[in-house]
């Protein structure tokens, strides 16, 4: 690019959402997009076109069991030449990867111990069981029977722990020898956003998004409510830019595709996407593809941590002793589920502030009930429509989740639980069937 004019978002790169190819150009881009997008759903080998991948792809990588991640490793390895990540994407992983690394280790671990202290239960259990009869003479006959099926519980609590101490799911040996992250270190990245261009797509955001324009990242309630989310939209900026540095057409792998923003329901990318990709590339196109439909990346079909909460809402125990249930159950059909709580939500009821106590007992008196953590999460994330005052993270609302020593609160501002005092406490109440 050193003998052409220097690409620099907000002077001679801006994105328009008004912007209409003329006919013959548009039956052009369409007829292309359409055509290829098979070979670029299969990564064909031949194909001259830019990899770019989403911080939510990247970090979903220590979701995947130690099997499908050597499978993705080759799918990294393969294509080392053709990855990028953009600058903004790049900021995101590094500030985000060590946490997802720790929270999914502290999961395992609580894994371990949750089944561990039920092993153990279990076995003084049986102990106190086998003493209570021997001290009876009356049961001698049936003590006997007993014992030997205490014997084979023993034997087999014995067995089941070999097996999950040789688990490794969520194994994780240290930065140092993370393949992983060797193998990012060596895929390209993109020149990094200046402050000016960042700032010129913050502004341009915010003049967007009070319109009904769909834009990556654009929620017409978040401008309502003051908040501009841009980040997707900085990362829409930077693909484009680098399409045209490297003349080439790109695709974007993400796992985002629940808020229609990037996709819509169908998968389909927005024209308005298309013809942009088109001006601004000098002729090249984005294909935004949800990793899902990549032929080359194993199926994440469920998510550890998804299916770690919906199991708590099965088990409705500790998440903990999910965990361990979710080891013993690891077909649950997300989508089912997911179907099954949003449902729950339609004729919720909105009760106003008090105790946890006094919430059950309202709750209780309509024939309804609190929701678990898991519901509440389901319902931000698929966007059930109730006005939730999202954006503050002080808003809480009770949950039915509980610990021996207190409750949970939810936040639906962050989308995260915290501990409470079901008597002293008070917090928001939504009740549902």
């Amino acid at each position: 690019m050193s003998d052409k004019e220097k690409i620099v978002i907000g002077k001679n790169f801006k994105y328009d959402p008004y912007y209409v190819l003329p006919l013959e150009d548009a039956i052009t881009v369409l007829s292309k997009y359409e055509a290829e997008r098979k070979s670029v759903t299969d990564l064909d080998d031949d194909l001259d076109i830019i990899i770019s991948l989403d911080t939510n792809f990247l970090l979903s990588y220590y979701e995947y069991s130690i099997t499908d991640r050597t499978t993705l490793n080759e799918f990294y390895k393969k294509n080392t030449k053709r990855i990028y990540i953009t600058n903004f994407v790049e900021k995101e992983f590094v500030s985000q990867f060590y946490n997802k690394i720790k929270g999914l280790k502290n999961q395992f671990d609580d894994f371990h111990k949750a089944v561990n202290n039920n092993f153990k239960g279990i076995l003084e259990n049986i102990t106190m069981i086998e003493k209570l009869h021997y001290l009876n003479s009356e049961y001698k006959e049936k003590a006997e029977d007993i014992k030997k099926i205490n014997e084979e519980i023993k034997l087999k609590i014995e067995n089941e722990k070999d097996i999950i101490k040789n688990i490794e799911y969520i194994k994780y040996e240290g930065i140092d020898k993370d393949k992983f992250l060797e193998l990012i270190k060596n895929i390209g990245k993109s020149e990094e956003t200046t402050k000016e261009e960042f700032d010129f797509i913050y502004n341009q955001y915010k003049e967007i998004i009070k319109s009904e324009f769909i834009i990556p990242g654009a929620k017409k309630k978040d401008a309502d409510k003051g908040k501009f989310p841009h980040g997707d939209f900085i990362i829409f900026y930077e693909l484009l830019k680098l399409s045209k540095q490297k003349e080439k057409d790109i695709i974007f792998i993400t796992n985002d595709t629940s808020s229609n923003d990037w996709l819509d329901k169908n998968n389909h990318i927005s024209t308005t996407y298309l013809f942009n990709a088109y001006k601004l590339t000098n002729g090249h196109l984005i294909y935004i593809l949800p990793a899902s439909v990549i032929k080359a990346i194993p199926k994440l079909e469920i998510p550890f941590e998804e299916a770690l909460d919906e199991a708590w809402t099965i088990v409705k125990t500790t998440r903990a002793e999910a965990a361990a249930y979710l080891q013993a159950n690891l077909g649950l059909p997300s989508n089912r589920i997911k179907v099954e709580i949003i449902s729950k939500w339609k004729g919720s009821k909105y009760l106003g502030e008090m105790s946890w106590m006094e919430a059950s007992l309202e709750a209780k008196k309509l024939g309804m009930r609190l929701p678990t953590n898991q519901e509440f999460q389901v319902a931000i994330d698929i966007g059930v429509n109730i006005d939730w005052d999202e954006y503050d993270p002080y808003i809480l609302y009770w949950t039915s989740d509980n610990e021996p020593d207190g409750t949970y609160h939810f936040s639906v501002g962050i989308g995260k639980t915290y501990y409470g005092d079901a008597e002293l406490d008070v917090a928001h109440v939504r009740c549902i069937r």
